[in-house]
Formats: C-alpha cells, sequence, structure tokens
C-alpha cells in the first residue's frame, strides 16, 4: 500500500448548530384573539339592517404557547409549528415585522389565527376528491346570440364536481368530450387538451392561492366534514 494511501485523514465531524427558527427547535409566540361581539344578531340586509341581539362583548385574550417549529411556510418569515398543547393541530407562526401590528414590537412571534385549521381541512378535503374522483357538467353554452361571442361562434363552459348528489350538479349534462368538442374549465389550463384530474384538483386545493372556478364551490372548494376523511 502506497505512502498516500495509509496517510488519509478521514473528514472532520462538522457539529449541527441550529438556528433559534431551524425544524426542530422549540420557540414560544402568542395567540391574540381579538376582541369581539359574540351572539350579536341583525336582521334585513345591507342599510336596512337592524340590530336583534346586541350580543356579548369579549374582551381580547393572550395567551403564550411554546411548541416545535416543523417547517418555513409560504415566506422566511412564517413557520408552521407544532403546540406543545395540541401537537396534531400544527399552527402557522409570523414573525412580526416593522410596522406596528397587535401592538408586537418588531421580531416578537405571532399565531395567525385560523390558518393552521384552514390548511389542514384544504389536506382534508384534497385527499376526499382523491379518493373518489371528479366529473365535469355542462354548465353554460354561449351562442353566436350572446354577447362578446363572435357570429358563429359557440363557447361551451364546464364545472367539475365530486359528489354524485351535488345540488348545483343537478340537471345539467355530463360533459362529453366527444360529443361537446371543446370547453373552458375542462383542462388545467386555459386551452389545455388535458383533463383535470383528481390529483390536479387535490394539488389546487393545498397549495394556496385562489381555488380555480371551474371547481365546484359546494362540494369540491369547501366540501363538508361529513364527507371528509377522520382527522384521527
Amino acid at each position: 500500500m502506497s505512502k498516500s494511501a495509509t496517510s488519509r485523514k478521514a473528514p472532520a465531524r462538522r457539529e449541527y448548530n441550529p438556528k433559534p427558527m431551524d425544524p426542530g427547535q422549540r420557540i414560544q409566540w402568542v395567540k391574540i384573539t381579538q376582541a369581539h361581539w359574540e351572539g350579536r344578531v341583525f336582521g334585513g340586509g345591507g342599510w336596512s339592517a337592524t340590530l336583534i341581539s346586541p350580543g356579548t362583548w369579549v374582551e381580547e385574550v393572550r395567551e403564550v404557547r411554546t411548541g416545535i417549529v416543523w417547517s418555513v411556510a409560504a415566506t422566511p418569515s412564517q413557520w408552521w409549528v407544532q403546540p406543545d398543547d395540541s401537537p396534531s393541530r400544527p399552527v402557522l407562526v409570523q414573525r412580526q415585522g416593522k410596522k406596528f401590528a397587535h401592538g408586537l414590537k418588531e421580531g416578537d412571534l405571532y399565531e395567525i389565527p385560523g390558518a393552521g385549521e384552514a390548511a389542514r381541512n384544504a389536506v382534508l378535503r384534497g385527499e376526499h376528491v382523491r379518493k373518489v374522483g371528479i366529473y365535469a357538467v355542462v354548465e353554460h353554452v354561449f351562442t353566436e346570440r350572446s354577447w362578446g361571442v363572435a357570429r358563429g361562434d359557440k363557447r361551451t363552459y364546464v364545472k367539475w364536481h365530486c359528489a354524485e348528489d351535488c345540488q348545483h350538479a343537478k340537471g345539467k349534462e355530463r360533459f362529453n368530450r366527444a360529443e361537446h368538442g371543446f370547453a373552458y374549465g375542462y383542462g388545467c389550463g386555459q386551452y389545455s387538451d388535458s383533463p383535470w384530474t383528481p390529483l390536479d384538483v387535490a394539488i389546487a386545493l393545498t397549495r394556496g392561492g385562489q381555488i380555480p372556478s371551474e371547481l365546484c364551490e359546494s362540494c369540491i372548494v369547501l366540501g363538508t366534514p361529513e364527507a371528509m376523511p377522520s382527522a384521527a
């Protein structure tokens, strides 16, 4: 064996020095429930609305919570965190910037109300859609007499559903590409020849941002807790 081979040294072990907001690190933040009315009821609508029941005024509540950072969220100043008091219900924690908000100082950590639950429900709905499948119905057909449609043209728009008994799909014709031809909303892109798939819908529900209008708001976007898988 050559001298150079015997004299080689193993690389030195590097010590892991995590930053305060790295995954696995413990943090502390504040959960703010803003002051609000509970049980307040109005009758009528618009300018004619009248107060029926004044309800009860609930003062602001601030709760200090602790937990473990799970991952960075949508921006570098947001993190998904597992709270010690409810590890199965991750929450979204954000770092306060320079602008004044909630009476916090720059750098303070606070919880964004409802964000964790909304993300969790979106994942459950996406998984439900992936399992049960989707179908399209003819939503609108605009002819040459319709406003904004060129003479001799016909535009077909479809809406996608996942619940067989969705009230917004009742009485509407199932879309068939061979029979109806091109339709707006049929594919993930405006001019896509590839139809939406359950996986495409699941991704659209969980990636954040605006949900495409061709997905039924009732049975796909909002769904119902009874239809979704158990979170246990």
